[in-house]
């Protein structure tokens, strides 16, 4: 019998100047029982990420806002969400921000980096406050994607960047300190990939990554070798070529591989498929009726529950609007 995997949904529905957030139970994309609906979310979030502040188990959030430098972290429960506190001052010109453990001790601490001027930063969490760990200005301003890795199996995390301009890569890991050593350097990369995620689809503590282009339809599944370089498991080349949103979790498929969300925004189309070890996928669940349309955020993780996959929605009338104002393009 499949284990049957309860995914919590938050829905956050636009107002004029706010959005209501919605949780539901759900298993394989079904959605259920609503959890609760919280009124009044500030509507001109533009970054909003989900980790581990405090090592209880439960993911916590993360919101950023770079049109006014303002932030704000929350924990969550199983009724809801809970403020940890709010942030004012942040640099305006952070464009990437992730959560990752760098250091290995099952707390994630916070990378920001501002490519106009090739600054990075990195923060942790001690109490309710942020402490800053190390500030670099060296770093390349090119970088257009940023993906928590874990390439050697031990607790602390590394960082994949990518620039699909150029079609270069690199691999970095950091001390405890927060000093940057390169890994690996990559060229001659694809130049188009405009999705880069982590996957795991050997249910082990190694990453593999996930590519994808979506003008050509291309889907590719890479692991990391031994000397931190890639060998392509799987290439996928008939993949719908619109999908705006891929999210990797772990959705009630029943497999150990984890599963795939892709959702489209501007029809509401969703498919949910299950990964197996050789890169090769089967689709167990296509919503119907479709999902809203306009999703512009959607986050995973264990939202209240220590055991629970969950699914963070998020839709702002302000998103897109503040969105090209900060990256100079579209979201979708």
């Amino acid at each position: 019998m499949k284990k049957l995997c309860t995914v919590l949904l938050f829905l956050f529905v636009s107002l004029a100047f706010a959005a209501t957030g919605e949780r539901y139970k759900t298993n394989e994309g079904i959605l259920g029982q609503k959890e609760f609906t919280a009124d009044n979310w500030r509507d001109n979030w533009t970054v909003i990420f989900s980790g581990q502040f405090d090592n209880d188990g439960i993911e916590d959030i993360f919101f950023y806002d770079p049109t006014t430098g303002e932030a704000e972290s929350y924990s969550t429960t199983p009724n809801g969400i809970k403020l940890i506190n709010k942030y004012t001052g942040f640099r305006k010109t952070w464009k990437n921000i992730l959560m990752f453990d760098y250091d290995g001790d099952s707390r994630d601490e916070i990378l920001f980096y501002d490519p106009a001027n090739g600054v990075a930063e990195i923060y942790r969490f001690e109490g309710p406050s942020l402490k800053l760990v190390t500030s670099q200005t060296d770093w390349r301003k090119s970088w257009k994607t940023i993906v928590s890795v874990n390439v050697d199996g031990d607790l602390a995390r590394e960082i994949l960047l990518y620039d699909y301009a150029t079609g270069e890569a690199e691999l970095l890991d950091f001390a405890k300190d927060g000093k940057r050593k390169s890994l690996k350097v990559f060229k001659n990369w694809r130049k188009n990939w405009h999705q880069v995620k982590e996957v795991n689809l050997n249910h082990d503590q190694y990453s593999d990554i996930l590519f994808y282009d979506q003008d050509k339809g291309v889907g590719e599944f890479y692991s990391f070798t031994s000397d931190g370089g890639f060998k392509n498991i799987k290439t996928h080349n008939n993949w719908r070529k619109n999908w705006r949103t891929i999210v990797p979790g772990n959705y009630g498929s029943g497999r150990n591989n984890g599963d795939l969300l892709f959702y489209d925004p501007t029809n509401g189309d969703a498919e949910y498929y299950a990964l197996k070890p050789d890169g090769t996928m089967s689709n167990y669940k296509n919503p119907n009726p479709k999902y809203r349309t306009g999703w512009d955020i959607i986050l995973s993780g264990r939202f209240g529950h220590t055991a629970n996959s969950g699914l963070l929605f998020y839709d702002s009338s302000k998103y897109i609007e503040n969105y090209q104002k900060i990256y100079g393009k579209k979201p979708y």
